[in-house]
Order: structure tokens, then C-alpha cells, then sequence
């Protein structure tokens, strides 16, 4: 009897044989295409059961002599295997896999102990001599100590009805109803605790200077590469000390270690100590930024005296323009120039990504890459650049080794430059930038602003409050024409050394006489410069770009990159802009209304009035659509639109804006509308968008024993996407015999068709449930 073909593949359904369904035998009988379905998933299941390891064979346990565990993990477990280690009574399970003799954690279990106090992610620990933890701060901001079962918040909870307030000279003593002191807060401020000698304070203090609490190692385990010791955001270290299987390494005392072949087999770790610093307080109530509520008046006494808040970001969300996301605040794109996620010129080897992103041209078919080099957490914004997987290569447009972000703030506010004395403004960053000894050459980290009339840099005003440098930060101004052509430009101060990994703030006054920039609140340099002199608002730019040459002695080093793979990266708690008091914010107050068209349609988007959107009718107006990607209408990687691309145009006295046919691509189009005043008032714009649906070829062409791309020739441009899978749909009917379409793939696949012209009707539909219908010919060639 012959036997099925199987495959271990899992059938999405297994068909039901109807009464009136002949069971035949043979490869296409009724009976035996179920059989064979039923017969593939239990392949399937079978492999997956199979490949889960057996941690019987490969489970060790931690010791004096083998901490870890990873010593005889690996001289037990062969490459390419994994496994776990027992770290001790009720403490859990650590699982390794042995790659290429280096032990890479890839999973934890967690104990019973940490059960027991309900731990979330650790962001402080202190640990006694031995190790273990005796004070623990964690991701839910609760504080545990040793010897306690549950956290002091939910202790003092438990206790609030048997404690009193004592009358001693203490600020705050706490008892137990048998008279014993739970916490007291002493007349200096020290918090004293049962199970710890003297204060609180004084106990981190002492763990700071003497242990490794919190450290972990980040890196790419392999050969040449550089792995990280990192600490608890916001502390710092004054001695390292690598270690190879518990020894020291000689000489390696940098916050960083190169991994050697001699490393082989071993496990690597680095002891830290001399650590000061706090943790930083995050505010993730999103009420306000920085401690400052929206339209607050800044305090009597400090730089923002005579100020009020205007607008900014605190980044307990990362709200970026996307594919599903179309009125997203913050645009993660150049615009200004082209082509939008990278030049072929001086950022030729770097391509900014986002975690939205789906590949350049859609190159991971509707499925965000999930680059993680852009992301926000803890209520802070990261921007790294870094050497690109070989993988996320494939993704990105041209011959790209690096990995940047940017975002640019057109889309959600605007500050405006004004008088001196009457219209200056503020704009300021809570920010930290990697360490110069573990930034590679090149970086090219930046906070700076363009003028917003349009993005496009054409006529513009550019404040780089810093342009940066894998070692410093310099500062500076350039003045562009309105053909794009470099005008004037010069230093706007000292350089700073910023690059050591601690937060700072970075404040600059604007006004059209001069610049004045403070760290830290301290003035470090007043520069007499009009920086507005297109008399438009300005937009804020964080970029942390690589270089590809030689900017101020920093010579771009591409094994440098791919030797420090955790590159730079700039971290930003907030953002904000303030204007001066009695001036105005301008911002919408009604939304303006998107469009969805057929592709090869007319859209006409109607402004509400002036004073309908904007709430008065004494300010200016700007239209702009702003290019965001290639793959869009209007996009290019070459052709460049200053205001409107071709297509577009407006009419101020009808307030209509007309996308005309003309439009090459499908997808969205990104509107911007400004309403501002030149007295120094800040703004917001109004955004919309028009929606043009998928666009399908007229004609095909295949050859007889070929395959043809049908995915990318239906274009969508970036609506091809939920924000985790594929939502762009193709269908093709009329098929002629030979010639299939894969879904999965996307591919039209020909075999042995006779040469000929057939038609057949395709639909597309895109993510947003625009579709299109279309009957072309398929030309088959010889």
C-alpha cells in the first residue's frame, strides 16, 4: 500500500466530508486529502514536542565554587544546547544556552521567595557581603527589606490602624500595638527600620560603595564584540573590575570588555563598585513635564520667570507617526530633504528606523520589523544608534551598516523666536547621552531645530543647541537658503563634555538678538545671533545619526561600530517649550476631517473656518504636506517638493485643499496646517491626512516557468498593516491552468503554462478597507 507524504505542517482546517461526498481513494481522494491533512498535524505536533528540551538531562545547581552555575552548564551541555541552573532553595531557575562556549541567559523561572514578596523588575538592590539581597526598590516603586515578608508600603497599610503618632522630638514614630518601633523618621530626616542598623540612608550608601547591586551585562556574545556592564539608570561607578570564571581579568577595568576566544567555554562577569547617584524619579502621571503642568507660569526667581509652559513631551508613550497611527505627534523621519530615512551622502551608511516600520518599500511584507533602536521606557525616550543586525539589514534601504532614530516635532508643536525682551522663548531637554568611552566614532547625536515654514529646509533658521560627537557636544548655528544652499553658519559656544551617562538639563533662550544656553540651569554662553530671520516658527529635532566622515576630528569607524554594537544613544525624560507671558499658544480647536479616495481619484479636504479651527482670525496660515516615506504619494528618494508636491494645491479663499490625479503611489498622505502669530506665541498644527486606496497594475507579464512578485505590484504603500501582522489582501481569480497565487509568500507562481495572454481579476484591499477591483491581462512568455 502506498503511504502518504507527509509534512510536518499545521492545517488551519481539516475538511469535512459531506453525505454526498464520494470517499475515493487514491493521491486526490476525499478520504486521503483528510487523511493527509490529519496526518501533517500530528507531524507537526509531534517536531514541536520533540524540540522541547529535556532539562533532565542538562539542569545543574549554583555553588560557592560555581556561583552561576554556567562553569558546569557548559562543560555539561554541548554547543548549541540549552540549560538551566538550579540557583538554590525557593530562588528559581536561570536558563543558558551554550553558544559557542559562552553562556547566554535566555530565561528565568522565578522562586517561590519571589513569589512570596510579589516582586516586579528590580530597579535598585543592595546586596549584603554574601550576596544576598537585604534592600530592594522595585519597577512598582515599593521597598522591600530583609526579614520582611511583605513590602513596607503594605506593612505600614496592615499597621494603620494599631500605630500612633509619638510625641518625641522625631519628625514620624510609628509602633506596633506592643509599644515596638516599626519606622521612625528622625528630626534630620533619617529613616530607621527594623533589621537594619542605623538609617536607611546611610545602608544604601554603604552597599553603594562596596557592592554590584543591579549590575547587568548587554552586549552580543561573540568573539571581538564588546559587552556592558550596565547599572540602575541614573547611578554611577567608579571602578570596574572584569572577571573570567570568578577571577579577575588584568587590566580590564573599563565599563566595557572585549570578548576573546579565551573566553571560550567561560563565564563572564564584571564586579562594580564606587557607585554614587540616585535613581531617577519618573513621572509617569502624563498631568505634567518635568513636575510642570501645561500653561503653568514658570517660578519667580529661576530662568522661566516671565515664562509659561507652552507644549512638550514626557514621553510616558512613545506616540509616533504610523501605518496605524495617522495623526501620531511625533514624525520619526527627516523631514526636511530626501530621501526621508537617510541621505546617500554624509548619513550614507545609517538608516533611521522606528518600531512601526515594516522595511523599506514594505520589504517585511505588512509586518513591523520591530527595530527596538527607537523606544520608550520608564516615561524616558531612547534614540540609539548601533550596528544593524544582518538580518534588519535586509530591511533597510541601500548598503547600510547602522541602525539610527530621529523624530522631529512638525507635527506637534512649534515654538516662535521673537523679540528680545517680549517675544524670546524656551526650549529645553532633560537628557543623557551614552558614555564617550563606549561611543564609537561617528556618532553623531543632536538637538536642534529647523524652521517649520515649510519643513523642508529651504530658507531656514538651524540651531544645533547641540551637534554632538562620540566624545563632546559642540554647538552651533547655519543659515540655509531658499534653494537649499549652505548660507552662513558659526559656533554658538563652548564645547561641552556631555558624553559620561548622567542627566542633565539643556536649556536655550531664543530671541532675534541673540542665543543664551545654561546646563543645569547655570548660563554657559550667550552668542549675539538673529535666529529667526525667516520670521517663522521653529521645530524641535532629536537625532542620534551616525557621521560618515570627519566632524570636528570624530572620524566616522565602521569596525569601531561593529565592535561597540550597543553603539550611542540619547535619552530624553522630557521635553518642553515655554513662551513668554502674554503671548499665545495657537492650536486647533476643531479636527479637520481626513479623505478616503479610489486611486486615480479627486480628494478635497474643506478647512473650517479661521475661526472655527484656530479661535481668532488675526494669524497666519500655512499649508504643508510632509514627506514621511518613499513608498507614499509624493515620496521619492530623490525628487524633492518644498510645500506641495505637484498634485496638491490650495485655495486660501475657498480654504480647500484638492489632491488632484497625478499621484503615482497609494497609501497616505500627511497633511500639516500652521496658524500662527509672529509676537513670539507658540502653536500646534492641524493634521489630516487623505487616504488613497490600492493602486494595481494594468498588465502583468510572466514567464512559463517563473514566479512574479503580485505583493509589491498591488501597491498600498505603508497601509498594509494592523501594527503586529499583515492586513493588506490579494485574491486573483481566472487563473489559467499551471499558475498559482501563494498568499503566504505573495509570489504568482507559473509552471509548464502555455505561452498567451489571459485575464484574470485581481482585488487588493489595504489596511484601512480601501479596496480596489481590477480584470488585466497576465502575458505568459516562453
Amino acid at each position: 500500500m502506498t503511504k502518504i507524504n507527509e509534512k510536518a505542517h499545521w492545517e488551519d482546517d481539516v475538511y469535512l466530508i459531506e453525505r454526498s461526498d464520494k470517499v475515493a481513494g487514491g493521491r486526490d481522494g476525499t478520504a486521503n486529502v483528510q487523511a493527509k491533512q490529519l496526518a501533517n498535524r500530528t507531524l507537526y505536533l509531534k517536531d514541536s514536542l520533540e524540540a522541547i528540551p529535556d532539562y533532565r538531562i542538562y539542569t545543574f545547581y549554583a555553588t560557592d565554587a560555581d556561583p552561576d552555575g554556567t562553569i558546569a552548564g557548559l562543560a555539561g551541555t554541548p554547543v548549541g544546547e540549552s540549560f538551566r541552573v538550579g540557583l538554590g532553595k525557593r530562588k528559581g531557575f536561570v536558563t543558558y544556552i551554550n553558544k559557542d562556549g559562552i553562556a547566554l541567559e535566555i530565561a528565568r523561572e522565578i522562586g517561590a521567595d519571589t513569589v512570596d514578596l510579589n516582586l516586579g523588575e528590580k530597579l535598585l538592590s543592595a546586596k549584603d557581603s554574601n550576596g544576598r539581597d537585604y534592600l530592594i526598590i522595585d519597577s512598582r516603586a515599593r521597598l522591600w527589606l530583609s526579614g520582611l515578608k511583605r513590602s513596607v508600603q503594605a506593612m505600614l497599610s496592615e499597621l494603620a490602624g494599631a500605630v500612633f503618632n509619638s510625641s518625641s522630638s522625631d519628625i514620624l514614630n510609628l509602633k506596633d500595638d506592643a509599644g515596638n518601633d516599626v519606622i521612625v523618621v528622625s528630626a534630620k530626616g533619617g529613616l530607621y527600620l527594623p533589621g537594619i542598623k542605623g538609617s536607611v540612608q546611610d545602608a544604601i550608601k554603604k552597599a553603594a560603595a562596596s557592592g554590584s547591586q543591579g549590575i547587568t551585562i548587554a552586549g552580543r556574545m561573540s568573539v571581538g564584540s564588546a559587552l556592558y556592564a550596565v547599572l540602575p539608570e541614573g547611578l554611577f561607578a567608579s571602578d570596574y573590575q572584569w572577571q573570567r570564571d570568578g577571577v579577575n581579568i588584568t587590566g580590564e577595568t573599563r565599563p566595557f570588555y572585549i570578548l576573546q576566544a579565551s573566553d571560550l567555554s567561560k563565564s563572564i562577569s564584571c564586579k562594580v563598585s564606587g557607585i554614587t547617584g540616585g535613581v531617577r524619579a519618573v513621572d509617569a502621571s502624563g498631568v505634567t513635564i518635568g513636575g510642570v503642568a501645561l500653561e503653568s507660569p514658570g517660578a519667580v526667581g529661576t530662568l522661566y520667570e516671565g515664562f509659561t509652559l507652552s507644549a512638550g513631551d514626557d514621553f510616558n508613550t512613545l506616540d509616533i507617526l504610523s501605518p496605524t497611527n495617522p495623526l501620531g505627534r511625533w514624525i520619526t523621519t527627516r523631514t526636511y530633504l530626501n530621501p526621508p530615512r537617510g541621505s546617500d551622502t554624509i548619513l550614507g551608511t545609517m538608516y533611521d528606523a522606528d518600531p512601526a516600520f515594516t522595511g523599506f518599500n514594505d520589504s517585511n511584507r505588512g509586518v513591523p520589523v520591530a527595530f527596538d533602536n527607537m523606544r520608550a521606557e520608564n516615561s524616558v525616550l531612547r534614540l540609539q544608534a548601533r550596528a544593524a543586525t544582518a538580518d534588519e539589514r535586509r530591511h533597510v534601504q541601500g548598503n547600510r551598516n547602522e541602525l539610527a532614530a530621529m523624530l522631529s516635532s512638525v507635527g506637534a508643536f512649534s515654538f516662535f523666536a521673537g523679540e528680545m525682551g517680549s517675544g524670546e522663548c524656551i526650549i529645553e531637554w532633560l537628557v543623557m547621552f551614552t558614555p564617550a568611552e563606549t561611543n564609537p566614532a561617528g556618532w553623531h547625536p543632536s538637538l536642534w531645530t529647523q524652521s517649520s515654514l515649510p519643513s523642508y529646509t529651504y530658507g531656514s533658521d538651524e540651531i544645533d543647541v547641540v551637534e554632538g560627537i562620540s566624545q563632546l557636544a559642540t554647538c552651533n548655528w547655519n543659515r540655509w537658503r531658499p534653494d537649499g544652499s549652505h548660507q552662513s553658519g558659526g559656533s554658538l559656544g563652548s564645547d561641552k563634555p556631555l558624553m559620561d551617562g548622567r542627566y542633565r538639563k539643556i536649556t536655550a533662550v531664543l530671541s532675534k538678538s541673540e542665543v543664551r544656553i545654561y546646563i543645569d540651569d547655570v548660563l554657559t554662553d550667550t552668542t549675539q545671533i538673529n535666529v529667526n530671520t525667516s520670521n517663522e516658527p521653529g521645530y524641535l529635532l532629536m537625532s542620534s545619526h551616525i557621521y560618515a566622515g570627519n566632524f570636528r576630528g570624530d572620524i566616522y569607524d565602521q569596525a569601531a561600530w561593529n565592535t561597540f554594537t550597543e553603539g550611542g544613544t540619547i535619552s530624553i525624560d522630557w521635553c518642553r517649550v515655554w513662551r513668554k507671558t502674554g503671548t499665545s499658544h495657537i492650536k486647533p480647536l476643531v479636527p479637520v476631517h481626513p479623505a478616503n479616495i479610489n486611486f486615480g481619484e479627486q480628494a478635497v479636504l474643506t478647512l473650517p473656518s479661521m475661526a472655527s479651527l484656530w479661535g481668532r482670525e488675526d494669524i497666519s496660515e500655512f499649508v504643508q504636506c510632509v514627506m514621511v516615506e518613499e513608498n507614499e504619494p509624493g515620496g521619492s528618494h530623490t525628487t524633492p517638493y518644498n510645500t506641495l508636491p505637484p498634485f496638491v494645491s490650495y485655495d486660501s479663499q475657498t480654504r480647500q485643499i484638492t489632491v488632484s490625479p497625478g499621484y503615482e503611489k497609494a497609501g497616505r498622505l500627511n497633511v500639516v496646517v500652521y496658524g500662527y502669530l509672529t509676537d513670539g506665541s507658540s502653536s500646534e498644527p492641524a493634521r489630516t491626512y487623505v487616504n488613497i486606496g490600492p493602486h494595481i497594475p494594468d498588465a502583468l507579464a510572466i514567464g512559463k516557468n517563473a514566479s512574479f512578485d503580485l505583493y509589491a505590484a498591488c501597491d498600498c504603500g505603508v497601509l498594509v498593516t494592523d501594527g503586529i501582522r499583515c492586513t493588506k489582501f490579494i485574491s486573483i481569480s481566472g487563473l489559467p491552468a499551471g499558475m498559482i497565487y501563494n498568499p503566504l509568500s505573495g509570489l504568482l507562481m507559473s509552471s509548464g503554462v502555455t505561452p498567451g495572454v489571459y485575464p484574470v481579476t485581481l482585488q487588493c484591499i489595504n489596511s484601512v478597507g480601501q479596496q480596489s477591483i481590477k480584470t488585466i491581462n497576465i502575458t505568459v512568455g516562453d
